[in-house]
């Protein structure tokens, strides 16, 4: 089997570009807490914002990928997670906790 090493060298340079480039990476969908401290938006304790982000990465991605918290309003995250806290056996401190940080979120600049 022969292998083009240019067809490769530029399908890699082309796979880096686009996912480089995408802008849905972990670090749009899931803004760190300290971007949201400091800027008057912050409407809970930054300990529960931690707790949120937290719940937000780890239970919320063990059945599915993280959605761009602007991708829905506050009223649709609210009955989102309404209907997926049972299912991640979320108690009610926990669901507390990921909805400030969604709020947050939605209320950053």
């Amino acid at each position: 089997m022969i292998v083009d090493t240019k067809k490769c060298a530029a399908l890699a340079a082309l796979c880096g570009m686009v996912l480089g480039g995408c802008q849905t990476g972990p670090q749009n969908v899931v803004p760190e807490v300290a971007s949201l401290t400091g800027r008057g938006q912050r409407s809970a304790p930054a300990a529960v914002l931690l707790r949120g982000r937290e719940l937000y990465t780890t239970r919320c991605t063990e059945c599915h990928l993280p959605q761009p918290i602007a991708k829905y309003s506050i009223a649709q995250w609210h009955t989102i997670v309404g209907e997926m806290a049972p299912r991640a056996k979320l108690n009610s401190d926990d669901r507390s906790a990921l909805e400030a940080y969604v709020a947050a979120v939605r209320a950053a600049p």
